[in-house]
């Protein structure tokens, strides 16, 4: 049988243990050495259209890349289409030779034919076609679709043959556009 001091002495002991491991864990969940239990992630409810639509509306990024869609390729049947002209504006804006700002690369002279040729005076005509182009424009600009282009940088459409198409890669043809990069 333990006396009464030493089992006092063990509990002290083991309160000391208990308090020195607890310290250990606070330590090395300060410095980032010892991960936190993952919490359950809720998935964000994903947005409608119509929100698309909406918060596209509110970015001049994104009204941007759907003023590209609306005058370059309106007319394309697929969404990947549409997008494919998008994402060559995203493309230049990502390697800062065409311009540091995605006005910069649109608006870079002799660049997206649109901004040369007198298409903005008209204005954006087709409201139908301009909510699709927010709601496309939506998903380039959020990193939500994939680049169909494969990082291509140029396009034309499959009624020219410009001489500057000789001098890169032709990557992928989506719609009436055909789409180059570098080497």
């Amino acid at each position: 049988m333990l006396s009464k001091s030493k089992i006092w002495h063990k509990a002290l002991w083991v309160a000391l243990g208990v308090l020195c491991l607890y310290f250990y864990l606070c330590f090395l969940q300060l410095t980032g050495k010892y991960p936190e239990q993952p919490q359950q992630k809720v998935p964000a409810k994903p947005l409608t259209n119509k929100e698309r639509v909406a918060e596209c509306s509110q970015s001049e990024t994104c009204r941007l890349l759907a003023e590209v869609g609306y005058f370059e390729a309106r007319s394309q049947k697929t969404d990947q289409a549409v997008a494919g002209t998008m994402f060559v504006a995203m493309n230049r804006l990502s390697t800062k030779k065409f311009g540091h700002s995605l006005y910069d690369v649109v608006y870079a002279p002799r660049q997206f034919s649109y901004t040369q040729d007198g298409s903005l005076k008209k204005g954006l005509t087709d409201q139908k076609a301009y909510t699709r182009m927010l709601r496309i424009a939506h998903y380039v600009w959020q990193g939500e679709a994939t680049d169909p282009t494969s990082g291509s940088l140029y396009y034309h459409t499959k009624q020219v043959k410009p001489v500057w198409r000789k001098s890169f890669k032709r990557t992928v043809v989506l719609g009436q556009h055909i789409y180059y990069r570098k080497g």
